[in-house]
């Protein structure tokens, strides 16, 4: 039996495939992919050899992710989670006493069925913050993504010790209580945030206004409806504002300012984080490039794959290293403009998804789709018999 690799093909015992998908939001996480991958190659072809590695932009299983390449102690704390219930979320410390905290672990997309960023907060997040500080960490690599939230990261820095307060003298969370707000003491703020340097790994450019900003990019996915979204975007507008006041520059102005609800203009201009694309990061940590040279074909995958696929996510990223080794993905679904990731040298791309469904339906019968498509992806796009 043989393999087909572009227009050659190899024998069996010789097949070297390298398994580096992304987790998909809320569903399967990177290593589920790969195991049902590694299950459907080697069902059919028993010889083959098979390596994999965990994958991340800095959104859900970026913590999995880097310790799978370097060792750290798994540090477990109950935090608010995005709608105020208590959630048991993991960081960890590196032997260097780097911090690493993951953001969806406290005020992710996938810790509550819940879609309504009015209210979803982020305070979860920064309260993680506070017990890394705690712990004695001087420097803390912040996954962003897969985030629920879309309150500028306001209600972080109130973890964090930030005074807010409201033209109507009541307390507020999330996206909603923005417009609200009469008056931000960064003053108040823990002190060791100043003495702390902050690397935060993301895989968005959008700036924190306007049609391609954090609400209209992101909160539909986050259960804004098309009233929601004009409340959380004035609601933006007005934090941009006075931020810009205290800080002397514009939180708008900010490349990556739009990620995570927000949060992202919030680090750069309060805390001085510096940005980091999440995927390049972790390909760097595992060595891809050695990695990819070893292996006749690269199968990846994420989530979604559309236009914004393109633009710095995983698919790009790992495509960069591709440019002589077939390289394809799959995907729980396909979204506008997915035929953009081609011009990435990705091969070819299979979604799990192949009829009109409801999200509660696909949940429930999530095993049976993937361990399928990955059986389709084995059969159809990388082998020849």
């Amino acid at each position: 039996m043989y393999a087909a690799f572009g227009n050659g093909y190899l024998q069996e015992d010789q097949m070297n495939i390298l398994l580096a998908p992304d987790s998909f939001k809320g569903t399967f996480t990177s290593r589920e992919i790969s195991c049902a991958l590694e299950a459907a190659i080697l069902r059919h072809h028993p010889s083959a050899h098979v390596k994999k590695v965990l994958i991340s932009d800095g959104g859900e299983g970026f913590l999995a992710a880097v310790l799978s390449l370097l060792p750290g102690q798994v540090m477990t704390n109950t935090v608010t989670g995005p709608y105020g219930e208590p959630v048991k979320a993991q960081w960890a410390i590196l032997p260097d006493g780097t911090g690493v905290i993951e953001m969806a672990q406290a005020s992710g997309l996938g810790l509550n069925t819940q879609r309504n960023p009015l209210v979803a907060t982020s305070f979860g997040t920064g309260e993680l913050i506070a017990h890394a500080l705690d712990a004695g960490c001087h420097r803390i690599l912040l996954g962003l993504g897969g985030s629920a939230t879309n309150d500028g990261g306001v209600d972080m820095i109130k973890a964090l010790g930030a005074q807010i307060s409201y033209v109507d003298h009541n307390e507020h969370f999330g996206g909603a209580g923005l417009s609200l707000i009469d008056r931000i003491d960064l003053g108040t703020m823990d002190p060791r945030i100043s003495e702390t340097q902050f690397d935060v790994l993301c895989d968005v450019q959008n700036h924190l206004l306007g049609p391609q900003g954090a609400t209209y990019t992101f909160g539909p996915q986050k259960g804004a409806d098309h009233e929601m979204l004009g409340e959380l975007e004035a609601g933006m507008n007005h934090l941009s504002q006075l931020m810009g006041e205290i800080l002397g520059v514009s939180l708008d102005s900010l490349p990556g300012g739009g990620a995570a609800g927000g949060m992202g203009a919030m680090l750069l201009g309060a805390f001085h984080a510096t940005f980091h694309l999440g995927i390049d990061l972790l390909l760097h940590m595992s060595h891809f490039e050695q990695l990819v040279s070893w292996a006749d074909v690269v199968i990846t995958g994420e989530g979604k794959i559309d236009g914004q696929s393109a633009q710095g996510k995983v698919l790009s990223g790992i495509g960069k290293y591709c440019t002589n080794t077939r390289l394809l993905a799959l995907c729980g679904v396909l979204g506008p403009d997915y035929s953009q990731i081609y011009q990435h040298h990705v091969d070819a791309v299979m979604p799990i998804v192949c009829d009109f469904m409801d999200f509660s339906t696909m949940e429930k019968h999530k095993q049976a789709y993937l361990e399928d498509a990955a059986d389709r992806l084995v059969r159809l796009a990388l082998f020849s018999y």
